[in-house]
């Protein structure tokens, strides 16, 4: 049996539950890479560090999306990450924990 996956994109979507105004104002907004990528580790992992470190899940968490903010190989794609963080930041952990592991399956785990 053969196991489907949807696209990253569209899970995270799901996750999300954003309208795409609230994605384009932060990700288009008036802070650069830097700046974005570094409000979203102090707005996200101050609140929610010591629940993405939890060992009950295939990796930790915490470290996934550090290591994913700090060495995406484009400006585009840090901002497409502290962008998806800097939103489910907003609402509550599990819905941080569900993207980490969305992209964890996706960039990992992805069927061919």
């Amino acid at each position: 049996m053969t196991h489907q996956r949807s696209s990253s994109k569209d899970t995270i979507s799901s996750v999300l539950t954003y309208t795409s105004e609230t994605f384009h104002e932060i990700y288009f907004g008036p802070y650069n890479t830097g700046q974005l990528v570094s409000n979203t580790k102090k707005s996200v992992f101050n609140r929610f560090r010591g629940d993405l470190e939890s060992n009950h899940s295939k990796c930790n968490r915490y470290k996934l999306l550090i290591a994913m903010l700090d060495h995406v190989p484009t400006d585009s794609g840090k901002r497409y990450v502290a962008t998806v963080l800097a939103i489910t930041g907003t609402k509550r952990v599990d819905a941080v924990r569900e993207v980490a592991d969305q992209w964890l399956e996706h960039i990992f785990f992805k069927s061919e």
